[in-house]
């Protein structure tokens, strides 16, 4: 029995991934590339090229929840009166925010941009 608490009491250690930060990831996102900076104190995302939001267009937000789960990292954002919820798969890097229904691709590290693919 004793064996049987030590394993149980052990076991959240075991199977929960801490992350390593700084967590940088380049998102895209239909039109958008997202940049995620998450380093435990000081969490941002700058937004980039999306022609349909050109009020935020090139602008740094501060990031006050985020919410880092065993097999997700959920993010809330409100940008403009309108609430921004990101979803990003641990496992595959997968990204999707909810409430516009944009689904997209991250990669860890900040990529830049510099070739136009047509």
């Amino acid at each position: 029995m004793k064996k049987l608490l030590a394993l149980l009491l052990l076991s959240p250690l075991v199977v929960s991934e801490e992350l390593e930060y700084p967590v940088e990831l380049t998102c895209e996102l239909g039109a958008s590339i997202i940049y995620f900076n998450l380093d435990n104190e000081d969490n941002s995302m700058t937004v980039i090229h999306n022609p349909f939001m050109a009020a935020i267009k090139n602008k740094k937000y501060k990031l006050k929840r985020v919410e880092i789960k065993q097999d997700t990292i959920g993010i809330t954002k409100w940008i403009g009166g309108n609430p921004h919820l990101y979803t990003i798969n641990r496992f595959n890097l997968k990204i999707d925010e909810r409430s516009l229904g944009y689904v997209g691709q991250c990669i860890k590290g900040f990529k830049e941009y510099t070739e136009k693919k047509i």
